[in-house]
């Protein structure tokens, strides 16, 4: 009858997640997202675990929460950092599937940026919506649709375990990786110049991109 709650940000609720899944079989979990990220994507879709030596999340479940509960209020106490850097999944979920929601970010980053407890609410439960409807298609990545969630995160996971976890947020990697996987996608004619400006643009207006030298990624990515 005991329930494990997660309250916390993205780590806290992975770890909180794959103990519920491995004590006793699996018991009991509640998800209290503290983060911008927690609260649109870690809480959000069973994956729980925790990362190796050898690479992000190697060990771990799909394992559901019994219920998600968050609060915008608890994103008031966050580091601008910490916040700014959950603005990258919440770009990413509409880069993906929602065109009408891109163009709602666009015309909201000020108010948004500045945490309109309204306006914040809506994005936020927009945002996990996206990425609950992704889920419920392929819980456990089996058919190949959910794959569609990683986008960015490619070249995100490779930046963070080479650099320790230690130089970048996730959200801040992810944008990195977005880029990335945008102009490659340009470079091979799969997506227009315009729509890569546009992700540049508005990941620009909530402040998660500048231009960094191709050396500078590559030099971290590099073989070790």
């Amino acid at each position: 009858d005991d329930i494990i709650i997660a309250l916390g940000g993205g780590m806290v609720g992975d770890l909180a997640g794959f103990v519920a899944a491995t004590f006793l079989r699996g018991m009991f979990w509640v998800q209290v997202p503290t983060s911008l990220v927690a609260m649109v994507d870690a809480s959000i879709g069973g994956k729980v675990g925790v990362n190796h030596p050898e690479g992000k999340n190697l060990i771990g479940a799909f394992y559901q929460p019994n219920l998600v509960l968050a609060d915008c209020q608890t994103l008031t106490t966050l580091p601008q950092r910490e916040l700014i850097s959950g603005w990258a999944e919440v770009i990413k979920h509409g880069m993906i599937l929602d065109e009408e929601f891109v163009q709602f970010l666009e015309s909201n980053v000020n108010r948004l940026t500045k945490l309109e407890p309204k306006l914040l609410a809506r994005a936020i439960a927009h945002s996990a919506a996206i990425k609950a409807q992704v889920v419920n298609q392929d819980e456990k990545e089996r058919e190949g649709k959910r794959t569609i969630l990683n986008y960015g995160h490619t070249i995100a996971h490779g930046l963070e375990a080479a650099t320790q976890y230690k130089r970048f947020l996730h959200g801040e990697a992810v944008a990195i990786g977005m880029m990335g996987a945008a102009k490659l996608s340009q470079r091979l004619g799969l997506l227009p110049s315009a729509a890569v400006e546009r992700q540049q643009a508005l990941l620009q207006k909530f402040a998660l991109w500048r231009k960094r030298r191709l050396s500078f990624i590559l030099g971290l990515l590099r073989y070790r």
